[in-house]
């Protein structure tokens, strides 16, 4: 996947209710959208911590905190951004708090709505 400036990218867990709900509210707001389902697509690890990076956030912003392998496994650990990176290929429910890119920003969407904020 590469990034264009001038289409909104949105990374998400197709899953994911309220992912799903982001992804359509954004392509009801731009025709051209780069879309990267962390359970189907391949991302690098370069681009995933680029995009965390560009968004000014944490991967543990991106998390369900409520699933129970992160409170059982992950939740007392410390992990850089390449840690989680393989947790979450290997881990994609993990992942509910879609990122979406427009232009030069960048940001999480805690609800379906947020999207507006950054498209």
């Amino acid at each position: 996947m590469f990034l264009n400036k001038n289409e909104l990218t949105i990374m998400y867990n197709g899953d994911n209710d309220k992912s799903r709900q982001t992804l359509s509210i954004a392509k009801s707001l731009h025709s051209t959208i780069n879309v990267l389902d962390i359970r189907k697509e391949r991302m690098s690890r370069s681009l995933f911590c680029f995009l965390l990076y560009i968004s000014n956030i944490t991967p543990n912003e991106l998390i369900n905190k409520e699933d129970e392998y992160y409170q059982n496994e992950l939740e007392k650990g410390e992990y850089t951004f390449v840690d989680w990176f393989y947790i979450l290929k290997k881990n994609p429910e993990l992942f509910i708090n879609p990122l979406v890119f427009y232009i030069d920003k960048g940001g999480i969407c805690l609800t379906p709505k947020d999207v507006l904020k950054i498209a």
